[in-house]
């Protein structure tokens, strides 16, 4: 009785090491871009510019690759200033309490590159936004969406 318990240990052993494989190497999931953002209670990612009179701030926005593995392909991540991700942030937020709406930063006051690149092996880059806020209304809640 004893040997036939050595024997279906033996062979469970042997079943459990033979499925295995190096799934870890391959990717599990999708490449996807993402700003790196810790979004604050309101569904925003505060972040803090020094106001510099008439002279331009640059904000180092961090861009990620998502994924299992490292990127292993040269990126070129285009940017833009997406207008109705504010007016769905406003309505789900306030709902028609339009007196509490985020209003979005004007053009004139920030400078975005319209494509980041982000290089094979590197699974983060950097965009530059470049803040000129001399003129601005403070008592707003400025968005960049």
């Amino acid at each position: 009785m004893n040997k036939s318990y050595i024997q279906l240990l033996f062979l469970t052993l042997l079943a459990v090491c033979s499925s295995c494989n190096d799934e870890w190497k391959e990717e599990q999931f999708e490449h996807y871009i993402s700003f790196k953002a810790p979004l604050e209670s309101e569904g925003v990612a505060n972040i803090y510019v020094r106001y510099k009179d008439g002279q331009k701030t640059t904000f180092m926005q961090p861009l990620e690759v998502s994924g299992s593995t490292t990127n292993d392909n040269n990126l070129s991540v285009k940017v833009g200033v997406d207008a109705d991700t504010l007016g769905v942030l406003n309505y789900e937020r306030f709902q028609t309490r339009t007196d509490f709406y985020y209003k979005q930063l004007s053009t004139n006051f920030f400078a975005i590159p319209s494509a980041v690149d982000i290089k094979s092996g590197e699974n983060t880059g950097l965009m530059a936004i470049d803040f000129t806020l001399k003129g601005i209304d403070m008592t707003e809640k400025w968005v960049l969406p």
